[in-house]
């Protein structure tokens, strides 16, 4: 492949609102509205967050999805048999802090924050990935900014 040497069309899917994307599950798992999702690098799929490596953080659910045996949808426990509704690409939050020494605290803003579970972010990166960006910290928790575009850099 080359650059481009002339006009593309290139386009946009139809009745995806731009942040949104459908992001395939992996089997086992539930993810409730207004968790963290991430993908975990070692199968391609998404799962809520958890304190572990190798995830990338895709945005925030907008819906509860059952993947897992108790299920009911066609399709629930099964790889990507079921997707879940996510918007990235903006601050979220208030999200759940952790303690000391590792809360993530104002003096945090424009630092990478990592994931302790689909809530919860802190400042340890021992074994954690990498959450976002904190925007802010207020008396409701952390505001962080979830970007996997802005993660490649």
């Amino acid at each position: 492949m080359a650059a481009l040497t002339a006009i593309r069309d290139t386009r946009t899917k139809v009745g995806k609102q731009p942040g949104m994307r459908d992001v395939a599950l992996k089997s086992g798992y539930k993810v409730y509205a207004g968790a963290i999702v991430t993908i975990h690098t070692a199968n391609g799929y998404g799962r809520p967050a958890f304190s572990g490596a190798n995830q990338v953080p895709i945005g925030v659910a907008q819906k509860t999805v059952d993947n897992s045996s108790t299920g009911t949808l066609p399709g629930a426990n099964t790889d990507g048999g079921l997707s879940v509704p996510v918007k990235s690409g903006a601050v979220f939050g208030p999200f759940a802090n952790d303690e000391a020494p590792y809360a993530v605290a104002v003096a945090h803003r424009g630092q990478v924050c990592y994931l302790l579970d689909d809530q919860t972010v802190s400042t340890n990166s021992s074994s954690h990935s990498v959450a976002g960006i904190v925007d802010d910290v207020d008396s409701e928790g952390v505001w962080v900014e979830i970007d996997p575009i802005a993660r490649q850099s």
